[in-house]
């Protein structure tokens, strides 16, 4: 079927459900060994990379010639994860209920947060927006979905501390190094406010993705 250029929200899954095609078929293609090298998650790629989509494949079933057939795609979903936190630590055990496209989940009542402060659920592949009610806080937070880069790319590494509380949406490089420090320094690190490769690995396990 040729490439795919990726853009923002886009992940494996959400493409795969665009096209019509099984996820492992298009990240198991030998043509996307590059992009596997280079991405850890098949659900975490940065705008502009390139996926290469196979030709679809149909496989053959016997079936009565006189008989009406009605054939249903299953639709793929994505884990979902979003970790809540406070300075003292993660909010734990929290009621939740997450709203994507007009539906909840879970269905019916309220989920709770785990020992780690995550939400976690999973949600259409081709979701890009939801909304987090929070009953016990009174909060509703509007969340964006699919659209984490990996933290190799600059607006991945951006997102992780903005999702952490240590950056603005607007800060230039000067908060961008005082946020990489000051992650570095609550964890352990050398806090240079250098984005190095044992700082992205630790922000990709304290953020959860």
């Amino acid at each position: 079927m040729g490439w795919h250029l990726v853009d923002d929200g886009d992940c494996v899954a959400s493409i795969a459900e665009e096209h019509g095609l099984p996820v492992d078929a298009i990240w198991d293609d030998p043509a996307n060994a590059d992009l596997k090298a280079k991405r850890d998650s098949k659900n975490v790629l940065a705008k502009g990379d390139a996926v290469f989509l196979p030709e679809r494949t149909v496989s053959a079933r016997s079936l009565a010639g006189d008989q009406r057939h009605r054939f249903r795609m299953k639709s793929a979903l994505i884990d979902f994860r979003l970790k809540l936190a406070q300075e003292d630590g993660p909010l734990a055990a929290l009621p939740y209920r997450l709203e994507v496209e007009g539906k909840f989940y879970p269905p019916t009542g309220d989920a709770q947060t785990d020992g780690d402060g995550f939400v976690a659920q999973k949600v259409p592949a081709t979701a890009k927006k939801g909304t987090l009610v929070l009953p016990t806080l009174g909060r509703r937070l509007e969340i964006r979905i699919g659209s984490l880069e990996p933290p190799t790319e600059e607006r991945g590494l951006r997102a992780r501390l903005r999702n952490l509380g240590l950056l603005s949406e607007g800060d230039d490089e000067s908060g961008l190094r005082s946020g990489i420090a000051a992650f570095q320094g609550a964890n352990g690190l050398e806090p240079t406010g250098d984005a190095d490769d044992a700082t992205r690995a630790r922000l990709r396990e304290v953020h959860g993705s």
